[in-house]
């Protein structure tokens, strides 16, 4: 069993220890790119986590050319977050001085207390627009003196993949589409991505097996990605890599590739020096990157609660019973409304509406295959997972009966029909 499951299983911690002592380290651009987007303190300790590997550090073509391709977007967003930064700071104080002279004006209050308001909230400003300043300085928008571009040069100067042929490209390219098409792990959820973009993940893990494979060294690779393309999920939990991607490795470099998320990545390094990680840069590794990306992790986390509420005691649960229609689903699901995020807990708050369907049974009478229902939550980052907590509510829930979808001859059968039917529950 070992001799032939060995490379699925999880190894112990002396065996990882030693491929953390003579592996090779390689990371995706994300990894790259998200050292613009973090805050300061956060940026040292991945650095730092990376320094650790000199010598033995090794960047695929396809990460290293995605980096430098968006390098300088990823860098004047973070300009235009703070310039926002400046523009919310500037609001609030007008606002601040608006409702600290109109506090002074109400006669039965000690003018003291507008006068205090006033100093405390300016003080506050005045310490958030110095840390905006300090943010500033160390972030160089398209400037020559980029600190982050400098960091990234020194740490991958002369350890970076050779670029495939044309030819060899080409293949690849028509394999990534068919790994696309088929959902083979890694990359096919990037498939609304445009063009050749969609196949960056798959030529990152291609030129990675190859490096073990001509190496002959384990390998660790650190990614940003979160999607099921790369994770193993149980019951709204990552468990692990894909399996996929175990065999794969074993299959073609022969070689152990180790698999970290940017967090699991940093944390196990601080611990390897006797140091520890704060929770501060925990929730900023683990935060999204923009509204896009909080929206997705949201949906993809109601999808798969939506189809267990099916079976959970729940009103959704409670409706099914009432009707005559079985093989009960979730096939839609939109999230309508969510945010901010709360960085201390990354957690955040969203509303997202549900759509369900099932198959009419024949020989019943007709009770409609469609419910309806909202879901309101909080989404929070715990155990390596973004999870929907159990606080969660099911409102609104309700069978829409509508009418049967018979073929012209078919008489309709007997049953009831109407406006929809809300659940008490």
């Amino acid at each position: 069993m070992k001799k032939l499951f060995g490379h699925l299983l999880p190894l112990t911690d002396e065996q990882t220890e030693a491929i953390w002592k003579v592996g090779t380290l390689t990371v995706d651009a994300n990894v790259l790119l998200d050292l613009y987007r973090y805050h300061p303190e956060t940026r040292d300790a991945l650095i730092q986590a990376l320094r650790a590997f000199q010598g033995r550090l090794w960047l695929s073509h396809q990460a290293a050319s995605e980096f430098v391709r968006n390098r300088a977007r990823a860098a004047a967003a973070v300009g235009k977050e703070l310039a926002d930064a400046d523009s919310d700071l500037s609001t609030l104080e007008a606002a601040t001085k608006k409702a600290s002279d109109a506090l002074r004006g109400r006669r039965p209050l000690p003018r003291e207390v507008g006068q205090k308001l006033k100093a405390e909230v300016e003080a506050a400003i005045r310490s958030a627009k110095a840390a905006v300043e300090e943010v500033r300085t160390r972030h160089v928008d398209g400037a020559s003196t980029d600190a982050v571009l400098d960091d990234v040069m020194s740490l991958f100067d002369g350890c970076v993949g050779a670029a495939p042929i044309e030819a060899e490209l080409a293949e690849l390219h028509k394999e990534a589409q068919r790994r696309i098409m088929e959902k083979v792990p890694p990359g096919y959820q990037d498939a609304k991505k445009d063009g050749v973009n969609a196949h960056g993940d798959y030529l990152v893990w291609h030129q990675v097996l190859q490096q073990a494979k001509s190496s002959a060294k384990a390998m660790i690779l650190v990614t940003s990605e979160r999607k099921e393309d790369w994770w193993e999920r149980a019951h709204g939990k990552t468990v692990g890599p894909r399996h996929e991607l175990l065999e794969e490795a074993h299959r073609v470099a022969g070689q152990t590739v180790l698999i970290y998320q940017t967090d699991s990545f940093v944390e196990r390094a601080a611990r390897r020096t006797g140091t520890t990680v704060s929770a501060f840069v925990r929730n900023d590794i683990r935060a999204p990157r923009d509204d896009q990306e909080l929206e997705d992790i949201i949906t993809t986390a109601v999808e798969e609660l939506a189809n267990e509420l099916v079976d959970l005691d729940s009103p959704i649960n409670n409706l099914t019973a009432e009707t005559n229609a079985t093989d009960w689903h979730a096939d839609d699901v939109v999230v309508t409304d969510f945010g901010p995020l709360d960085y201390a807990s990354c957690s955040a708050p969203f509303t997202a509406s549900l759509h369900y369907t099932g198959e009419q049974l024949e020989d019943r009478a007709w009770s409609g295959t469609e419910i309806r229902a909202e879901l309101r939550g909080t989404i929070a980052f715990e155990d390596g997972s973004w999870v929907i907590s159990d606080d969660y509510e099911v409102e609104n829930a309700e069978i829409d009966y509508g009418e049967p979808d018979l073929d012209d001859d078919e008489p309709a059968s007997p049953g009831r029909s109407g406006p929809t039917r809300r659940t008490s529950t």
